[in-house]
C-alpha cells in the first residue's frame, strides 16, 4: 500500500491517521533496518544465513553489537524465520523474523 503524500481525513479523526501514517513508516524502517542486518552477518555473501553465521552474531552480547540471544533463542529464531525449511534464512525470511 502507497503511503498518501498528504494526510486526508476519511470517517476518522486526524490522530487516527497520523497513527496509521506512523506506523507504515516505522513498519520501513524496521525491514530496511533488519535488511542491513542481515548484509552484516552474511559475511560469505551466500544470500543465505546458516546457523554458525546467525550464532556468531545473534549471541554476541548486545554491548559488543550483538542481540545477546541464547543458543536455544538461536535455533527458535530460525526455526520460525526458515519458512521453506531448507535449513538457511534468507534474506526475505530474515527481514520479516527480525521485523515482527
Amino acid at each position: 500500500r502507497k503511503m498518501p503524500s498528504t494526510p486526508t481525513v476519511a470517517a476518522g479523526t486526524t490522530g487516527e491517521i497520523f497513527f496509521e501514517y506512523t506506523n507504515v513508516k516505522v513498519a520501513r524502517q524496521l525491514v530496511q533496518r533488519a535488511a542491513e542486518i542481515f548484509d552484516q552477518i552474511d559475511v560469505d555473501r551466500s544470500g543465505g544465513l546458516e546457523r554458525n553465521e546467525l550464532m556468531g552474531r545473534l549471541r554476541l552480547p548486545i554491548a559488543d553489537g550483538g542481540w545477546g540471544y541464547a543458543e536455544y533463542q538461536v535455533d527458535d529464531f530460525i526455526k520460525e524465520a526458515d519458512s521453506d525449511g531448507n535449513g538457511t534464512v534468507d534474506r526475505e525470511e530474515f527481514t520479516r523474523a527480525a521485523a515482527r
